[in-house]
């Protein structure tokens, strides 16, 4: 898989949030880490991990919405957490792009889904 298109389809779909949510662009990078991923407001950017491929694109474009509502909370609502407010919003976006998440696990879901029902993502632990 190429990462640098795919690097540019997770900005593209970054971009659209953004401006359709009335925020400053955020500039994402798609990087080799080990753990999550992380919303840096002071750099206005997004790290997303290489790993989420290993998954699915669509669990990296979810992974990418999450990150991104971030930076829609936070200067909007003064809001900074993973609680109902960020919840909302993030499954709101989700279902804009067909991406249903199911059972979460403090921040994260622990299953993703289509609208039919095919799996994106299943957490194994």
């Amino acid at each position: 898989m190429d990462t640098k298109q795919v690097e540019k389809e997770i900005q593209e779909l970054a971009d659209y949030i953004c401006q359709r949510e009335g925020i400053e662009k955020v500039t994402i990078h798609l990087k080799d880490l080990r753990r999550c991923g992380r919303a840096h407001f002071r750099t206005n950017s997004i790290s997303i991990p290489i790993w989420t491929l290993k998954h699915s694109v669509e669990y990296t474009w979810a992974y990418t919405i999450h990150e991104v509502c971030h930076f829609i909370t936070y200067p909007k609502y003064n809001y900074n957490g993973h609680g109902d407010i960020f919840r909302s919003q993030e499954q709101k976006w989700l279902k804009e792009f067909g991406l249903y998440p199911e059972r979460y696990a403090k921040a994260y879901f622990k299953e993703l889904k289509s609208a039919a029902g095919q799996v994106f993502y299943k957490r194994s632990w």
